[in-house]
Parts: structure tokens; C-alpha cells; sequence
């Protein structure tokens, strides 16, 4: 079974939403996460290859804070196991509401080749 499936459809889907929607709204992405009693805006996924890394990093939709790509205010990492995620929905909203893209990463085993990457 392919664990990183489900995120390359998400990934799939609001590419589709958004090259498809009509005049006045933007797709975003929803996750049910259990034990939370709401749904969290999704901006960014990102999986582990390694098969004992089995949870799940979002980062919460949030525009930039400015054009230094500061890390805006409100916006948080939630990480989770796999097992923890109940569902994921793409929808529309109006346009004149606040929208953020979608992307699902795979991340390297290693979290200093991740430090590597990000020095780069």
C-alpha cells in the first residue's frame, strides 16, 4: 500500500478545483484530524518515506506575512499519525475570501539531509 497516495490525489484534486473553478471562487483543502473538534485548513502536507515514520505534518493555510516570507501570524504545524487522519475535502469558496495553494512533499529519512535542503 502506497501511504503517500492519498496526498498526490489531494495534491491532484485542488490542482483540478483550481485550473476548473468558476469566476469568484478559489478551491481550498480541509482535514479531519480526530480528537479535534474541527477541521484544519491545510496550506502544505508533508509525509516521511520511512516505513516507522508514519505521521503526518500539516502546516495551516495562512497568506504571508509580507514579501520577506516571514511565517505569518496564525499560521501552525500540527503534526499527527497517519492514523489519526478521518478525512480530507477539497471545496470552493468565494474569491473574495483569503485563499492559500496546496503541495504535499515527501520528505527525506534524514531530517539533516531536510537541513541541507533548506540551508541550500
Amino acid at each position: 500500500m502506497d501511504r503517500h497516495e492519498i496526498w498526490r490525489r489531494v495534491q491532484y484534486d485542488w490542482q483540478q478545483a483550481n485550473a476548473r473553478r468558476a469566476n469568484g471562487y478559489v478551491p481550498f483543502v480541509r482535514v479531519w484530524v480526530a480528537g479535534r473538534p474541527e477541521p484544519i485548513e491545510l496550506g502544505w502536507v508533508e509525509t516521511r518515506r520511512g516505513r516507522d515514520e508514519t505521521w503526518v505534518r500539516f502546516e495551516t493555510a495562512a497568506p504571508p506575512a509580507d514579501e520577506t516570507k516571514a511565517i505569518p501570524p496564525g499560521c501552525s504545524w500540527v503534526h499527527v499519525p497517519e492514523s489519526a487522519v478521518l478525512g480530507v475535502e477539497v471545496a470552493y469558496r468565494r474569491a473574495d475570501q483569503p485563499g492559500i495553494g496546496f503541495t504535499h512533499t515527501i520528505a527525506p529519512d534524514d531530517p539533516d539531509e531536510a537541513d541541507a535542503e533548506l540551508a541550500a
